[in-house]
């Protein structure tokens, strides 16, 4: 089966989705989704890898990108609670785990148009699951 591109993202991304996860797909809904497939997962956690799904803005790159939802739903192995991933939203028929994370509003790590895309993006969620672990 092809991968959904129901939108079009800029080529830098576009490439580097296509090279980390061949089975990227963009979709719309409500909103517009980019969903990833087969995202690894450090070990840790009760899963190896979900699809991980990033909520496109409609002035992205302009409008930061902003949390990231996992399915299935991602726990810690030894039962302690991940803070924030309570809600969750039916995304492309599957009910999502919201990991509510955020840029700062300012400051040396707020989001930058010129320079921040779901590149940047993605490395901010995999440190988001790292840091999980440092922070207790």
């Amino acid at each position: 089966m092809n991968p959904r591109r129901e939108f079009d993202l800029p080529e830098e991304e576009t490439e580097f989705l296509g090279t980390s996860f061949p089975e990227w797909e963009a979709v719309k809904e409500a909103s517009k989704w980019i969903l990833l497939p087969n995202f690894r997962i450090q070990e840790g956690y009760t899963v190896d890898n979900a699809i991980a799904a990033i909520e496109i803005p409609t002035n992205y790159p302009m409008a930061r990108l902003d949390m990231v939802y996992f399915y299935p739903d991602i726990k810690r192995k030894d039962g302690l609670i991940i803070r924030q991933t309570e809600t969750s939203m039916n995304i492309d028929g599957k009910n999502f785990q919201r990991w509510s994370r955020h840029y700062p509003t300012d400051g040396p790590n707020k989001w930058d148009p010129m320079n921040d895309s779901i590149i940047t993006h993605v490395m901010a969620i995999e440190d988001w699951l790292a840091r999980e672990f440092k922070i207790r």
